[in-house]
């Protein structure tokens, strides 16, 4: 018999998309995401901003089809701006500049979630700076500890 104890480790788990989730294509984004990363990558502390990047998403993905529709049936000037009709004056449509919020709304919920490649590599070398850091920060404490032995040597041969 061996003497190593083993511990049960807990094994990781995705987390899986909430009833509150309304549509299919929803459910299916949150899983898409959630599974995009390593098993236990997302805890339930990241739920709430999974959700609202989820819904996000889903209404990006249909504000998209519907400039694209837009787009394809209309000029560009008539398909992404609005003209008021008390003044003539033409503005951006407001549906367009949701889209634009969104687009924003995402990038900064996926930087959170640290689901986009720089932020993986962003990890990455914030990890080799700790390590280069507790490294630097032994070689230190081991020079002057060393450097105690240095001196007392240095000490005890002046006084011989």
């Amino acid at each position: 018999m061996s003497n190593v104890a083993i511990e049960n480790q807990p094994k990781l788990q995705y987390l899986r998309a909430p009833r509150t989730l309304e549509t299919d294509a929803q459910k299916e984004i949150f899983h898409r995401v959630v599974h995009s990363m390593p098993a236990g990558h997302f805890t339930a502390e990241h739920f709430d901003l999974l959700v609202a990047y989820t819904k996000s998403a889903d209404e990006l993905t249909a504000l998209t089809k519907w400039k694209e529709d837009r787009l394809e049936s209309l000029p560009v000037e008539q398909a992404l701006m609005e003209l008021n009709p008390t003044t003539g004056a033409a503005k951006i449509h407001p549906l367009v500049g949701r889209l634009e919020r969104l687009t924003n709304e995402l990038q900064s919920l996926a930087t959170k979630l640290r689901i986009l490649p720089y932020a993986a590599r962003n990890e990455a070398a914030k990890e080799r700076q700790k390590q280069l850091e507790k490294t630097l920060s032994d070689d230190v404490h081991g020079l002057l500890a060393g450097s105690g032995n240095l001196q007392a040597n240095f000490q005890g041969s002046k006084s011989s």
